[in-house]
């Protein structure tokens, strides 16, 4: 299910994706947006689906998701792309579920980076179920529905490599994951859950215990990159509060910097040929 939404959100807006994983109370995408406007529909429309989709299969009455999500700029560098990509596929691993990233039974990106493959989800159209519902007409749970590929790109750092050779290092990377994951587990003593359990937990279950930590401003790994970050986004924000306070004061001229959402007015969008915000 998770598949067939991301896939076809994905060629309604155009999103750019390099790696996803959905786990049991969560999930990660690695994306790479043209501006804010685009990552703000591409969630907009994923979320709500996906949320719609979860509380009809397992009667969830409430909110689905406990919070908006955070999207976190990534450092325009190798190990920072590579490390969150590592990050990202892993996540099953870092949590004891599973000894390798191969082998998590929800949605992943690891087969169709080892494969070179897309992988293929179903889209459930409800629109139509309704209106069929509607005429009394008598349909297949599966009738109104659409198959959808998710569509990896490299990652900026590695845009350059052929096919082969960035299958080759998917594998080096998802075989990092798989022995620091069997170090981690001699370290705590302790053996992987099994996809077979993680299958077998029931949805509302919930963990004794759960991690809350506030998320970094960004992932970076030198220091040099996350300073280039700050102060990007410090510029950012000056500019941003200093266009709001004039709009406030009722100043109509007041100019937003470009790629952000200013109050009560449009969308300030990059002048047409000009690229979007890039953070350095």
């Amino acid at each position: 299910m998770a598949t067939g939404v991301l896939g076809r959100t994905q060629e309604r807006t155009g999103m750019v994706i390099h790696g996803y994983s959905f786990l049991s109370n969560h999930y990660h995408l690695l994306l790479r947006p043209i501006d804010s406007e685009q990552l703000a529909r591409f969630m907009c429309r994923f979320k709500s689906k996906l949320a719609r989709e979860i509380a009809r299969l397992y009667g969830w009455e409430d909110c689905v998701f406990g919070r908006r999500y955070a999207a976190i700029v990534i450092a325009r560098d190798e190990p920072s792309e590579t490390g969150r990509l590592k990050y990202v596929f892993g996540q099953g691993c870092k949590e004891g579920l599973i000894g390798s990233p191969r082998g998590w039974p929800g949605a992943s990106c690891v087969n169709a980076l080892l494969t070179g493959t897309h992988a293929v989800g179903t889209w459930y159209d409800r629109t139509r179920e309704h209106r069929a519902r509607q005429r009394g007409a008598a349909f297949d749970r599966r009738e109104f529905t659409s198959q959808h590929r998710v569509v990896l790109s490299p990652l900026p750092c590695w845009n350059h490599l052929e096919p082969e050779e960035y299958r080759r290092r998917m594998e080096g990377l998802v075989r990092e994951v798989e022995v620091e994951t069997a170090e981690q587990n001699r370290a705590l003593g302790r053996r992987p859950l099994g996809a077979a359990r993680v299958c077998q937990m029931h949805p509302h279950d919930r963990p004794r215990e759960t991690k809350r930590s506030p998320a970094p401003a960004f992932h970076a790994i030198t220091r040099a990159a996350r300073q280039r970050l700050r102060e990007a986004y410090r510029l950012f924000v000056d500019a941003y509060r200093r266009a709001a306070e004039r709009l406030a004061q009722g100043d109509l001229t007041a100019v937003f910097p470009t790629d952000c959402f200013p109050p009560a007015l449009p969308y300030a969008r990059s002048p047409a040929g000009a690229p979007a915000f890039v953070p350095p």
